[in-house]
């Protein structure tokens, strides 16, 4: 399939976005085709050709359009990302003024937590084992809503958070040559692992703890829909795991409040959701001006 207007245009409208989510993807590959001259309608099952032509024109610049599940809700998502395996600090799509903020917050995650996650008051305490001058507790904690609206991050219960699409997909060269440089240092850290079905990189999911294989837990579900027992998917393991319907619990009670957790934390804290442009962007460095307000008035008193 040759590269048309419609294919130049949906790329446009993608790298416009940090990581748009297949059924809507789809969609706007349909309007961009029913839009040019170039283009035809589009249907569902020629997308992924579609999209690997795209992907043919963007060798030469060691870009493509990558495709990448969501380990708490399972939702597919598309995304524009760099091929080459440089450092996170070269990486235009994180902010700069953020680099080692964010290099700490995703190795701590990766590296440091055994269930792959991160609660919003450890993050927020990260802030003061960087060197330099410490960043402010307001501005930190719109941060970490801002990585998780463009999918940098997810949200799961208890105000916790583990990788998003966006890390998932474009983070595993540097997490992987991260990993490797710290154990040659001598840290004691965890193996990074691929999910043993879809083989993403896996954060958060399930653990094999005599093998250490790994499945996130959208895919369990979908392995061991009905059976009362499951074992670990490694054929020289077969260690028995939890129960499925204890699994698929778990991934309907986090995706229903990962969904809760998002709307309440932007109404509680009056954060506009923007239009997703691929980067953490209008990061607020000081509280409003009410806020700052109060303050003042009580100082007064």
């Amino acid at each position: 399939m040759s590269v048309t207007d419609a294919h130049r245009l949906f790329l446009q409208v993608l790298m416009a976005q940090s990581a748009v989510e297949a059924e809507n993807a789809i969609n706007i590959a349909q309007e961009c085709s029913a839009a040019t001259e170039s283009g035809n309608d589009l249907s569902k099952s020629d997308f992924l050709a579609f999209i690997r032509a795209i992907n043919d024109g963007l060798k030469t610049v060691a870009m493509k359009i990558g495709q990448v599940k969501s380990q708490v809700t399972g939702d597919t998502y598309f995304a524009v990302v760099n091929q080459v395996g440089d450092s996170i600090a070269e990486r235009a799509t994180i902010h700069k003024a953020y680099t080692d903020y964010i290099r700490l917050l995703i190795e701590t995650i990766t590296f440091g937590q055994p269930d792959g996650t991160i609660s919003r008051n450890d993050a927020l305490h990260l802030r003061i084992e960087l060197k330099g001058p410490v960043k402010g507790l307001y501005e930190i904690n719109t941060l970490l809503d801002t990585l998780a609206e463009d999918l940098w991050l997810e949200k799961i219960p208890a105000e916790k958070f583990t990788l998003g699409p966006r890390s998932i997909l474009e983070l595993p060269v540097f997490l992987k040559d991260s990993h490797a440089s710290r154990v040659a240092a001598g840290d004691d850290i965890q193996a990074i692992a691929d999910c043993a079905f879809c083989k993403n990189m896996c954060v958060y999911g399930h653990r094999c703890h005599s093998c250490d294989t790994r499945s996130c837990f959208p895919c369990l579900k979908k392995a061991f829909p009905n059976s009362s027992t499951l074992e670990c998917p490694n054929d020289s393991c077969r260690e028995p795991w939890d129960k499925p319907h204890e699994i698929q619990s778990n991934v309907e009670s986090v995706a229903t409040a990962a969904v809760a957790s998002a709307d309440s934390s932007s109404q509680s804290q009056g954060i506009r959701t923007p239009a997703r442009q691929g980067g953490v962007k209008n990061v607020k460095t000081e509280p409003p001006s009410e806020a700052r307000s109060s303050k003042r008035t009580r100082r007064s008193k």
